[in-house]
């Protein structure tokens, strides 16, 4: 019976280290990463040009604001340049899943931010900043 038992157990204990050899381990080390993805640094993407001039009372008025929406990143820092707004995104870490990846990052003070942004090609992409409005196509400049 004794003998029955350690011959059981043994084989329980081998059968388990042996298990691990077997096993598939997933392809991403880690969920959420630091930094900005690499294909957005040393870049800087934008939406197409507004007009330069409106009309007003039937002369031509020049536009002051700013013609296009952009991203552009330095080390782990993310600038999006809105017509209407800006926005610094610092610390930031990124997740991916299929063609879509997800930034978060500190704004201001203790706000965090997300930016999703799906990757088209190497040159086009959609980037969300959570309007409802949807997301915006921009092009690699350079």
């Amino acid at each position: 019976m004794n003998l029955k038992k350690i011959i059981v157990g043994s084989l329980v204990a081998v059968g388990v280290c042996t298990s691990g050899l077997f096993m598939q381990t997933n392809a991403q080390a880690a969920t959420w990463h630091h930094g900005v993805p690499s294909f957005l640094k040393h870049s800087f993407y934008r939406t197409k040009l507004g007009p330069k001039y409106y009309i007003l009372a039937g002369q031509k008025v020049k536009i002051n604001a700013r013609r296009y929406e952009g991203i552009r990143t330095h080390g782990s820092t993310l600038y999006f340049e809105g017509a209407q707004y800006n926005m610094t995104l610092k610390k930031c870490r990124y997740t991916k899943k299929g063609k879509l990846y997800t930034i978060k990052g500190k704004y201001g003070k203790s706000q965090m931010e997300t930016i999703k942004i799906k990757k088209n090609s190497a040159k086009v992409l959609h980037v969300n900043t959570g309007n409802a409005s949807g997301s915006e196509r921009m092009t690699k400049i350079k």
